[in-house]
């Protein structure tokens, strides 16, 4: 088993130089970047509370400081998606990590210009592996009961739907049920694969685990 994890782990770092991005753990120098992503992904229908259209240098340095700190203590790591061209196409993160029951919860979203190439799922698929290698088993999504697209890309991920909490969200003042999808990481050991522009790719790739 662990020659067959550290195989693994060798062909995910090799699988990952091929996509059309870099996941690079967060840091306050790409504040000025994610202002503007933000700010895109604030005008979408399941932005997540903190995204706004006013979000502002400071708003991003306050988020990229709180994402190091999570990290330096172990609650959860955030990683930035970044195009070769230096442009900040979105960010997916670890959250809420319980190293007893070894669950996270996987939060990922993608600025709207950039939907339909499968970033998403591709960095999803990394993150997971990721928590893999640290000890983490089980992955678990929370998100809005009316967000079908956000439910497609869990599935796509191999995630099931477990279970569903009334009105447990509170977003932008109006109250959602809540999906709650989980994923058995030891099932889920299938590597990434390299994006093809030309897949049509039906999801709004935006994924919060939010409330």
């Amino acid at each position: 088993m662990a020659t067959r994890r550290k195989r693994l782990t060798h062909f995910i770092e090799f699988m990952s130089n091929l996509l059309p991005f870099v996941l690079q753990l967060a840091s306050p120098l790409a504040d000025r970047l994610l202002v503007d992503a933000v700010r895109e992904l604030a005008r979408t229908h399941h932005a997540p509370p903190w995204a706004r259209e006013d979000f502002s240098i400071l708003d991003a340095t306050r988020y990229l400081q709180r994402a190091c700190s999570q990290h330096e203590q172990g609650a959860g790591s955030t990683y930035l998606l970044t195009a070769a061209t230096g442009r900040l196409l979105g960010a997916v993160r670890s959250a809420n990590r319980d190293w007893a029951h070894g669950s996270f919860q996987a939060e990922c979203w993608v600025r709207p210009t950039e939907h339909r190439n499968g970033y998403a799922l591709q960095a999803l698929q990394l993150l997971a592996h990721r928590e893999y290698r640290i000890g983490m088993r089980r992955l678990e999504v929370m998100l809005p009961a009316d967000n079908i697209a956000g439910v497609q890309l869990s599935l796509k991920l191999g995630a099931r739907q477990e279970g569903r909490l009334l009105n447990r969200l509170l977003l932008a003042g109006q109250r959602y049920d809540a999906l709650v999808l989980g994923v058995w990481l030891p099932q889920l050991l299938q590597p990434p694969v390299a994006a093809n522009p030309g897949q049509n790719y039906d999801q709004s790739e935006t994924l919060q685990a939010q409330g």
